[in-house]
């Protein structure tokens, strides 16, 4: 295959930038007149190829001219059909909109106009006026639960007054922290069973001593506090 001008002109530069590092077959040939390199050679052979498809297009026949307007017609009149189809589609939203839309302030909304009564419409007897219901009552309080259970006390004690030593030693109150809390001070209290009613449990609680609830739920909140698990 024959060298291109472009070809021999690297050649060239490459033996005068490294005559000492080429070898017996990579010598460039002796060439006379050698022209130097052209870094514009490149943009001017892409122009050249423009030129000539310009040349081809000016030489084109007449069927292929025909061909390429009707393909342009073709063109416009799918773009003209799809311009006048998203139009319509606005039109159509928008009387929509203006047929939802509320009335401007000051003017009141037409009324339909009530349809002429009938003969027997007329002659219907007017029903008389209906009495308004009974006023409810005031609410009856539930009953109290009078069944006999087995209840601890002290995880009642414990349950009363978790929320408000939460907010007192400034622990979080979230689901997680006052389950963690309510464990721990029910595993280091004593538990204490009695049978008696739902009834008689505030009673209770109030007599019962809490200094053993109290200090089990200081301690479990302290340590929720310092050691969180969220």
């Amino acid at each position: 295959m024959a060298k291109t001008r472009k070809d021999i002109n690297k050649e060239a530069m490459f033996s005068k930038i490294m005559p000492s590092g080429a070898s017996a077959h990579n010598a460039p040939p002796s060439v006379k007149n050698v022209q130097p390199f052209d870094p514009y050679e490149d943009e001017r052979d892409k122009k050249s190829a423009e030129v000539r498809a310009e040349l081809e297009k000016a030489h084109r026949t007449p069927e292929e001219i025909e061909a390429e307007k009707k393909a342009e017609e073709e063109a416009k009149k799918q773009q003209a059909a799809k311009k006048a189809q998203e139009k319509a589609k606005t039109q159509d939203v928008e009387e929509i909109i203006n047929s939802y839309s509320k009335p401007e302030d000051g003017q009141k909304p037409d009324k339909p106009e009530p349809a002429p009564e009938t003969a027997d419409e007329k002659q219907k007897p007017v029903p008389a006026e209906t009495a308004p219901p009974d006023k409810p009552g005031p609410e009856q309080k539930p009953e109290p639960d009078t069944a006999i259970k087995v209840i601890n006390l002290h995880e009642r004690m414990v349950a009363d007054r978790m929320e408000k030593a939460l907010k007192k030693f400034g622990c979080c109150s979230c689901t997680l922290c006052r389950n963690d809390a309510m464990a721990m001070a029910l595993n280091s209290v004593t538990p204490k069973y009695i049978v008696t009613t739902e009834a008689d449990v505030a009673a209770l609680t109030k007599n019962e001593n809490a200094e053993e609830v109290t200090a089990a739920i200081s301690k479990a909140i302290l340590y929720v506090k310092a050691n969180p698990r969220h």
